[in-house]
């Protein structure tokens, strides 16, 4: 087990690399039809739907008469049979004629049974209509843990994206480093630069490489993160698809547009649309019924039964006897106990903390909202401020550069600004993955939104 495990996150870490081969990328649009597919949490959420289905065609079921078909069996002593049957032929000596024998050894008996519920006072009717607010719930409950997964699935895919960048970035940063250190071993041997040169470059070549070695560490970490939530058990993922520029230039400019209190005040309309709220207020819904079905069950109920039975012995003058009944039940409940009473008492109190529910669950979406909206307009303010900082250190590194081949400035400084153009490069691809991300979360907590393009999540 041990061996195949780690055979497999290393075809995922190869897989996640940047520059890996693979037939096709890894689109979102892909990553979310295997989640569909493959995530355990939605597995579960289909199973309930289903069970919930099932519930609801036992109540319905309650409506249809059942039906009954029995078969007994009875074999009776020898000895009683005689003692019986001798005072039959007793009596039947003293009253003047024959009566037959009328206790055998064995007796067979079959019974038909009907019953049909003819007024429940509610009672079935309640319980119909909580099952099916309870599938209404399921259902929205299937839907809030897609949506759920969809935003988990978004949040891992852009981070493997923007780790597989990240370390794209150092690897082009130590490229650098390990050029400028072959340039100064090389003047070094022909003696247009000291010892001391060389000494640094390595020292930045090493650090580079660590830095490396983090970024890929972090790659593995979000590739299986990434695995884990689409309901991967093998590890041959393609490799993300990095975003479009033109995308993310499109969906910086529509959060540009957007107006934090402005788009609190137009959403807080939209929050009833969203599957958790659905999905409390059914619940809300069917803990009334389940108050009304109590409430059934103090007042009166009206059942009727058939049964159709026959019954077969050893004799040759009597081998069959038939016989049916009807009976109309009319039963009326004497809560002397007080155990009714309680019962409302506690579906009463389950019906007003379904309802505070439904307020709760409303306001933790509309804080998700604010959440959501906020990390937008934070990271639209960092991905400009990654781009200027990146414009600026590249400028700066070129300058510097310029100046270390004349002399005029230190090598320390040039290789700080080298450090300081992979960070701000770093910086800005991750900014820009973030922004996919923070659009991905809005969307999924605000029905309303309409992002350009149809959004990021398909």
């Amino acid at each position: 087990m041990f061996p195949r495990t780690l055979s497999g996150l290393l075809c995922l870490t190869l897989a996640l690399a940047p520059g890996a081969s693979s037939a096709a990328e890894l689109t979102l649009e892909r990553a979310l039809e295997l989640a569909r597919e493959h995530n355990r949490a939605l597995t579960s959420a289909r199973s309930r739907v289903s069970e919930q289905e099932a519930a609801l065609r036992s109540a319905r079921a309650e409506r249809w008469p059942s039906l009954d078909l029995s078969q007994r069996f009875t074999r009776i002593d020898p000895d009683t049979v005689a003692r019986a049957n001798s005072a039959a032929t007793g009596l039947s000596m003293l009253i003047g004629f024959e009566i037959p024998p009328f206790v055998f050894e064995d007796g067979y008996r079959t019974q038909l049974d009907i019953a049909v519920p003819v007024w429940t006072s509610g009672a079935l009717s309640s319980a119909i209509a909580a099952e099916d607010d309870g599938l209404d719930a399921s259902q929205a409950e299937r839907e809030a843990t897609w949506r759920s997964v969809q935003g988990e699935v978004a949040r891992r895919f852009f981070a493997a994206v923007s780790s597989r960048q990240a370390t794209a970035a150092r690897r082009q940063a130590l490229e650098r480093a390990e050029r400028r250190l072959q340039e100064a071993e090389r003047r070094l041997e022909v003696g247009l630069t000291t010892r001391q040169e060389v000494l640094r470059w390595q020292v930045e070549v090493e650090r580079s490489r660590a830095s490396v070695d983090g970024a890929s560490a972090d790659l593995f970490v979000a590739g299986l993160e990434l695995g884990d939530v689409l309901g991967q058990t093998s590890a041959d993922l393609a490799e993300p698809a990095s975003p479009e520029p033109d995308t993310v230039e499109s969906l910086l400019a529509w959060a540009e547009s957007l107006e934090p209190m402005e788009v609190m005040t137009r959403a807080d309309a939209d929050l009833d649309d969203l599957p958790e709220v659905r999905a409390a207020r059914s619940r809300a819904e069917a803990s009334g019924q389940a108050v009304r079905q109590t409430r059934a069950a103090r007042r009166p109920r009206l059942d009727a039964s058939a049964t159709y039975g026959w019954l077969e012995n050893q004799t040759f003058e009597l081998d069959e006897f038939a016989n049916w009944s009807a009976t109309l039940l009319l039963s009326v409940p004497i809560d002397l106990r007080g155990r009714l009473r309680a019962e409302i008492a506690r579906s009463q109190a389950r019906q007003q903390e379904s309802e505070a529910t439904v307020d709760d669950v409303r306001a933790a979406r509309r804080l998700e909202l604010g959440r959501a909206l906020a990390e937008v307009v934070r990271v639209r303010s960092r991905l400009r401020s990654a781009r200027r900082a990146e414009h600026e250190a590249s400028a700066r590194r070129e300058l510097l550069r310029r100046q270390t081949e004349v002399g005029v400035t230190s090598l320390l400084d040039l290789i700080d600004a080298d450090t300081t153009l992979a960070d701000a490069e770093v910086a800005r691809a991750t900014a820009r993955v973030d922004l996919l991300a923070a659009v991905a979360a809005l969307e999924l907590v605000w029905p309303g939104a309409d992002p350009p393009d149809g959004g990021v999540i398909p």
